[in-house]
């Protein structure tokens, strides 16, 4: 919102998650979390987590399992937290350099083993997204000036449908492995160049989290 960055969680189901968006919100960033390590009944555990840098108030959200969290937090001399969460690591990578931009978010993606696609919100309303082997659907709707993302195009069109939006056209904006994009307050989108990351990005721990995301797929949409 113009008024910065608001975060609200609970340890509940996504389902039975009601809030009230203000009026004044332009950007609206969401996660539905699989708990993989910290217990999600403790709230702080959950997604999104809060950050900080040069005066500048985000939020991140991470799809996917980190597996050097614990060896980053020594190695990188990262202060203790209370999160037991692996994800949280990546707010604190960003921390530690001191800015939020495609360089400080490249450098982070280096870092961390394991599968993810980050979505990271400021509080000018930019939206970042940082790919990796997770997968991230993201579309755009000309007409109403609005851009929606999800994790895959079959929970993305279960959306669509129960919100009636199907009945608008719309295009998808292709984002590939190794891509760090940016969606500012006014639509403008801006992807960083691309270049090869260091060899660890490539790791390649998604493939057991297939099953996951084909049974996610098939729930039911609650109402």
């Amino acid at each position: 919102t113009q008024s910065g960055i608001h975060i609200y969680k609970r340890p509940v189901a996504a389902h039975k998650l009601w809030f009230r968006v203000p009026e004044e919100a332009r950007i609206i960033m969401g996660h539905t979390r699989m708990t993989t390590q910290g217990s999600e009944k403790l709230n702080y555990n959950n997604h999104p987590f809060p950050g900080r840098v040069d005066r500048m108030n985000f939020a991140l959200a991470h799809n996917g399992v980190l597996h050097n969290d614990s060896l980053l937090q020594e190695s990188e001399n990262l202060p203790k937290t209370y999160i037991q969460t692996d994800s949280y690591v990546a707010v604190q990578l960003i921390e530690k350099q001191g800015t939020l931009n495609f360089e400080s978010l490249k450098s982070m993606a280096e870092d961390v083993h394991g599968n993810f696609t980050f979505t990271i919100l400021d509080e000018d309303n930019t939206l970042y997204f940082v790919k990796g082997s997770s997968p991230l659907h993201l579309i755009y709707f000309e007409k109403l000036g609005l851009y929606i993302y999800s994790s895959t195009e079959s929970i993305m069109n279960k959306a669509l449908k129960a919100t009636g939006l199907w009945k608008y056209e719309y295009e998808i904006i292709p984002v590939y492995e190794e891509d760090i994009l940016s969606i500012d307050i006014d639509g403008n989108i801006s992807k960083r160049e691309p270049e090869a990351y260091r060899t660890s990005f490539y790791l390649n721990f998604y493939t057991p989290y297939d099953d996951f995301y084909n049974y996610h797929e098939e729930l039911p949409l609650e109402t």
